[in-house]
């Protein structure tokens, strides 16, 4: 058994060697257990040198370069060159937390059904550190991905991730090429919707390094313009796929919280008005948005199916 760690590279230089410390310091002793699958995304950077002079000392790492395309097709790249029988997604400035890889592999060992494992998140801001909460499912219990979102667990981003590779393969997953926010979102959406088996370990495995100052440079006319291309995107995806209907109630809650975040990042724009919301996204693929096996917003997709011009006025309101 192998556990192939995915980690996509965009001028990640400062960052990317405590990233791969955290990782190699724990393969040391059971190198043919892992490998670290490297995608440079066309870095200016000194991410390439850093990449290539790790590459030339660790046989277990994997080294891929593209033009920079985007991180859906660095990962849609890594998934197809990975030779594990499981992906660990990680994100070249975060880190995996001392420790926690072998405890997953040694479950996966003797757990080699299990579709998506989900362990905890540590969220880190400058000195101050918060536990991520656990998800309201049973440790060790297999649950569908159905049944786990019955539980209230969606899961919405990339970063220690896991997945059975050969259940990616069977069912052509991929991340969402084309667009610039919450690629993670809906292809962890996708994951869950079709997965026969998703396991919760309570094992710190993941640490998310946040910049302090991020948040004050947010720009929401670009995260709106960016936003709108995502819920058009998951739109098309969520109208096009063949799943059941208890499914499909993943992928309408993800579509409803795609376009209500979309929504916001329009009204918080001090340069865009509901015209230019209607413009961009394309409401009339995305409604209406199917309610019957939602068990989270079930109400406020409602509403918003009622009139999404209310909606788009009470959130304004709201601001």
């Amino acid at each position: 058994m192998k556990i192939s760690i995915i980690i996509p590279v965009f001028n990640k230089a400062v960052f990317l060697e405590s990233c791969l410390q955290s990782v190699i310091c724990q393969i040391a002793a059971q190198e043919d257990a892992f490998e670290i699958v490297l995608v440079d995304d066309g870095s200016t950077d000194e991410s390439e040198d850093i990449i290539q002079r790790y590459a030339s000392q660790f046989r277990y790492i994997v080294t891929l370069s593209q033009p920079n395309s985007g991180v859906s097709v660095a990962r849609n790249n890594a998934i197809r060159a990975a030779t594990g029988d499981y992906v660990l997604f990680l994100d070249s400035d975060d880190e995996l937390l001392p420790g926690s890889l072998h405890q997953v592999y040694g479950f996966l060992m003797e757990h080699s059904e299990v579709d998506m494992l989900v362990t905890r998140q540590l969220r880190c801001i400058g000195d101050q550190e918060r536990l991520v909460s656990a998800p309201n499912l049973e440790v060790g219990k297999s649950y569908s991905g159905v049944e786990a979102y019955h539980h209230k667990y969606v899961r919405t981003n990339a970063g220690g991730g896991i997945c059975s590779t050969a259940f990616l393969r069977k069912n052509q997953l991929q991340f969402p090429v084309g667009i610039r926010n919450a690629e993670d979102t809906i292809f962890f959406g996708l994951v869950q919707a079709l997965a026969g088996s998703v396991v919760y370990l309570d094992i710190l495995l993941y640490k998310i390094n946040m910049l302090e100052d991020s948040a004050s440079r947010t720009d929401e006319t670009k995260l709106a313009h960016r936003h709108a291309e995502t819920v058009n995107a998951m739109a098309e995806i969520r109208n096009r796929i063949s799943c059941t209907e208890e499914q499909k109630g993943i992928l309408e809650y993800i579509l409803y919280q795609l376009l209500s975040n979309t929504i916001g990042h329009f009204v918080r724009s001090k340069e865009l008005r509901y015209r230019n919301f209607c413009k961009e996204v394309h409401l009339g693929q995305i409604f209406p948005i199917v309610t019957q096996h939602m068990c989270k917003m079930r109400k406020k997709a409602k509403m918003m199916n009622f009139s999404v011009r209310l909606f788009y006025i009470l959130s304004w309101l709201k601001r």
